[in-house]
């Protein structure tokens, strides 16, 4: 049988024994990130400055807990030479069709190339930190399920409390610009959807509890 990222890694024994507990880490970094990117673009007015706009356009903050889940993972045992050769030669050929059309799409948009680099690495980015997740909690000493969907359950609703605190509390509410100037998010509809990935944390705790 071919294997996958799912297999077993064949550096597990690494994995034993680092950290016990690093998936609550893992856990702890996806639960907060929303309310890190709320606090981190509060503004009652709606005026973003620069450095706010950039890292609600860009999510920054979903980036730097990118690279830090690719980083716990490292510490056991993750290495990115045993996840491409140990995927199916189907699933490399897809990559490889899909690294050609993305870089092709990248160099026909001469006028935003910079911007369209940085979403093609974001793409590969997450990628990487799903596979980082997946390795994570495949090696995890004494995990918890129901601990984990717990810890995402607390981030969910801590980001929800805190953009209705957002909400009662805005000052001007009838000239506040609702549409795009919530925290964390460019646009009022893109809430919606946070909200509902993040339900599926409370829903799997409740097949697991």
């Amino acid at each position: 049988m071919a294997s996958s990222i799912l297999t077993q890694p064949a550096n597990a024994d690494q994995a034993t024994v680092a950290q016990p507990r690093i998936w609550i880490y893992t856990a702890c970094l996806l639960a907060f990130v929303p309310l890190l990117q709320s606090l981190m673009t509060w503004t009652y007015d709606g005026q973003l400055t620069s450095q706010q706009f950039l890292i609600r356009l860009f999510s920054l903050t979903t980036t730097c807990a990118e690279i830090g889940i690719l980083l716990i993972a490292g510490r056991v045992g993750f290495e990115y030479k045993t996840l491409f050769s140990g995927l199916p030669k189907a699933t490399k050929i897809l990559l490889a069709v899909w690294g050609v059309c993305a870089l092709a799409a990248l160099f026909l948009n001469t006028a935003h190339m910079q911007i369209s680099a940085f979403v093609l690495m974001r793409y590969a980015l997450q990628g990487l930190t799903l596979a980082a997740i997946i390795h994570i909690l495949r090696t995890a000493v004494h995990f918890e399920a129901t601990r984990w969907f717990g810890l995402l359950t607390l981030g969910g609703l801590a980001y929800i409390i805190l953009l209705t605190y957002f909400a009662i509390t805005v000052p001007n509410p009838r000239t506040f610009p609702w549409e795009g100037g919530l925290p964390s998010a460019t646009n009022i509809r893109h809430i919606g959807n946070y909200v509902v990935i993040l339900a599926i944390a409370p829903a799997a705790l409740l097949l697991f509890a």
